[in-house]
């Protein structure tokens, strides 16, 4: 019997992608704004927005972002502020 299998190729069609939000703390109040939430944004992938009460300044302690990434995990980055 023939196998009629064997020259089969899997192509990858595309990325899985994933919308979700960033939680970032301890941003100076200095640096809040547009800008830094766009760049930290584009870092892990396409930018998308901020939340409201992060515009709006609510919350000093943590700012939103919300992000397409392709990354299926748990992401944590950290940045230790260096000292002088």
């Amino acid at each position: 019997m023939m196998n009629c299998y064997n020259n089969i190729m899997i192509i990858r069609l595309g990325h899985l992608k994933r919308t979700t939000w960033l939680n970032s703390f301890g941003v100076p109040l200095h640096a809040w704004g547009d800008a830094l939430f766009r760049s930290l944004g584009f870092k892990f992938r396409t930018f998308i927005e901020v939340d409201l009460s992060t515009k709006k300044m609510l919350r000093g302690d943590m700012a939103r972002i919300k992000i397409v990434t392709h990354n299926s995990n748990l992401i944590e980055c950290w940045k230790k502020e260096e000292e002088e």
